[in-house]
């Protein structure tokens, strides 16, 4: 079973590991609070095998760091702000979280947050915008 656990945000995913079972029949689930543009998009990335992995490991944050490079320069910027050194003095800081989404082994999007309590907000991101289809 799969269910798309980078979708919840804040305190709902502490509970990701009891909706695993509780859902472990079903092939996903999607509350009904969720926007149908939310739905959408979880139904593509479940058809189109998207692996989300979460963490906060070197290989994370260079994946993540290539996908904010390549944003950056469509945004037309030669060289993003922050260099690659920026990110990696947050390594296995408990308040950064590093969500990439992969596609055949490929990182498509990603995103750097801070967590404060049950709380997370969004610092950083990137993604492949030719592949934004698929996610």
């Amino acid at each position: 079973s799969y269910i798309p656990e980078t979708w919840l945000l804040g305190k709902q995913a502490n509970h990701v590991d009891e909706m695993k079972e509780h859902t472990s029949k079903k092939k996903y689930v999607l509350k009904e609070s969720i926007s149908s543009g939310m739905k959408e998009g979880v139904k593509r990335a479940i058809k189109n095998n998207i692996k989300i992995i979460v963490g906060n490991s070197n290989e994370l944050i260079e994946d993540l760091f290539k996908l904010y490079e390549v944003s950056n320069i469509r945004w037309g910027k030669k060289k993003p702000k922050y260099g690659i050194d920026f990110f990696k003095k947050f390594l296995e800081k408990e308040y950064i979280e590093v969500r990439v989404a992969y596609s055949n082994g490929e990182p498509v999007s990603g995103l750097f947050l801070l967590k404060f309590r049950n709380y997370y907000f969004p610092w950083f991101g990137g993604m492949k915008k030719e592949l934004r289809k698929i996610l």
